[in-house]
């Protein structure tokens, strides 16, 4: 008797549906149930943790070369020649600058949006000139120490000629500061010709301090980060978008279900 009674009852429902299937509602509402299925492959899109991520290296290696900063003024106004430190800073910005032009480049080529790829081959070449400046300043400057280091147990405060300003002048070059070339008729030729050569190297030394002391990479890394953090805020905006239009094309679907579940009711009543 319960079969009997459920085959009538599906023998009912099939034609009421086959009928409404093919009407325009249920079509858009199939529509619409493809077009939220869409909506939210789309919005698991995860393309914008990778922009935080760059964003957030490029913020980091701002903060590495400005610690880097720090150390090379404190070892030219001490006069330390304890390198090891400055060198270590170094090789990370050069690991940082080579990984973000890397994998940028890679992303670039699978079709991901970048900045121009341009701006981060110019970065990384910066950054491996400022490295290699770097390296020659220390080293020069380590030489120069020694030196006037050698100079200075050579005069022992005893030779003839070598007078206040000649000292102020060797003071101030070991801080760092530009001294032009003074008349050293007054002293021993030898030494003379040694003081020419800490004058000369002094120059030399300040030369690559202007080289390296400059803004270059951090203007290109300051442009690559607000490229990043644009399309940050275009990505959360287009999100913030789509959840809109997920909320609004539920409620229909919704509404719609509940449309057509009152309204297959009516239609066996009217029958």
């Amino acid at each position: 008797m319960n079969s009997l009674i459920k085959k009538e009852n599906r023998n009912k429902i099939r034609p009421i549906f086959q009928r409404r299937i093919q009407t325009p509602w249920v079509l858009a509402v199939l529509l619409v149930t493809l077009f939220l299925t869409g909506l939210f492959y789309y919005s698991q899109n995860q393309q914008i943790l990778v922009y935080s991520g760059y964003a957030d290296t490029l913020s980091d290696y701002k903060y590495q070369e400005m610690r880097l900063r720090h150390s090379m003024a404190r070892q030219r106004e001490n006069g330390s020649q304890d390198s090891a430190s400055i060198i270590s800073q170094t090789m990370v910005l050069r690991e940082m600058a080579v990984s973000l032009s890397s994998s940028a480049e890679q992303l670039a080529s699978q079709g991901d949006w970048m900045p121009p790829i341009s701006l981060f081959i110019l970065f990384e070449k910066k950054v491996l000139t400022n490295v290699s400046d770097v390296k020659r300043y220390l080293n020069l400057r380590r030489r120069w120490i020694s030196e006037l280091n050698n100079f200075y147990q050579k005069i022992n405060g005893k030779t003839p000629g070598v007078n206040r300003d000649l000292w102020n002048d060797l003071e101030k070059m070991r801080l760092g500061e530009t001294v032009p070339l003074r008349d050293f008729s007054g002293l021993n030729p030898e030494l003379a010709e040694e003081l020419k050569h800490i004058y000369f190297m002094n120059a030399e030394t300040a030369t690559l301090w202007i080289k390296i002391d400059n803004d270059e990479t951090l203007l290109i890394c300051d442009t690559l980060l607000q490229y990043f953090k644009l399309r940050q805020l275009e990505e959360l905006s287009f999100k913030f978008k789509i959840q809109l239009v997920f909320y609004i094309l539920s409620i229909f679907l919704l509404l719609a279900t509940v449309f057509f579940a009152f309204y297959s009711r009516q239609s066996p009543d009217k029958a």
